[in-house]
């Protein structure tokens, strides 16, 4: 085994030399790192509160994944890494803005989702902060261990296995919020409690990052 800048490169350990079935491994990392990422999956929850169609949400997941797999990859090649300490902080900023926006957005349309609310302008915000959100990821992958001969393989499938994982954790929120309640006397409250639920618990991930 071999260290390079951080990254822990295996020398073809025999559980992954490189063939399909160890490769689809890294498939699983990434699904199975969203659905343990408590920060991640604040994060793009608060991205289903103000998507109306599920083209405008699966804008937001995949330029959210666009942006994190460009931070991953910068990262996994040693070009630019950010401090852990710092990321985590950035991390836990990206979600008290998404949630502190929402309410935003919503107080203004009196808690509706406003007719002239721009998507593009959202994707842009989802964009930027998955670029942080791509440094967290690295952080998990140089822990696992990357086998030289296989390094773009398996952060192409980490991050497709992310953005699956993203996708399946949205959609069920997502039918409930806008399709069932959307319409409703309900929905201004539910969207609201979820987006108070997403704005606490980053400033919680924030004052754990900054005191303990």
């Amino acid at each position: 085994m071999t260290e390079q800048s951080g990254w822990v490169l295996m020398d073809e350990p025999p559980h992954l030399t490189g063939k399909k079935p160890e490769l689809v491994r890294y498939l699983k990392l990434g699904f199975d790192h969203v659905l343990s990422g408590w920060d991640h999956l604040a994060f793009v929850l608060g991205l289903v509160i103000l998507a109306r169609r599920f083209s405008s949400l699966a804008l937001l997941i995949t330029s959210f994944t666009i942006a994190h797999s460009i931070t991953l990859a910068m990262a996994a090649m040693d070009v630019f890494v950010l401090p852990q300490a710092l990321t985590e902080l950035l991390i836990a900023v990206s979600i008290i803005y998404i949630g502190l926006e929402n309410l935003w957005v919503l107080y203004r349309g009196n808690w509706r989702i406003p007719d002239d609310l721009s998507m593009s302008r959202r994707a842009i915000i989802s964009f930027t902060f998955g670029l942080i959100h791509g440094f967290g990821f690295s952080f998990f992958l140089r822990e696992m261990g990357l086998p030289p001969s296989t390094l773009l393989q398996g952060l192409a499938l980490f991050n497709i296995g992310v953005e699956l994982a993203q996708m399946c954790v949205v959609i069920v929120p997502f039918v409930i919020l806008q399709r069932v309640l959307g319409r409703t006397a309900i929905f201004p409250v539910s969207s609201s409690m979820v987006s108070v639920a997403v704005l606490f618990f980053g400033i919680y991930l924030a004052f754990e990052r900054i005191v303990l």
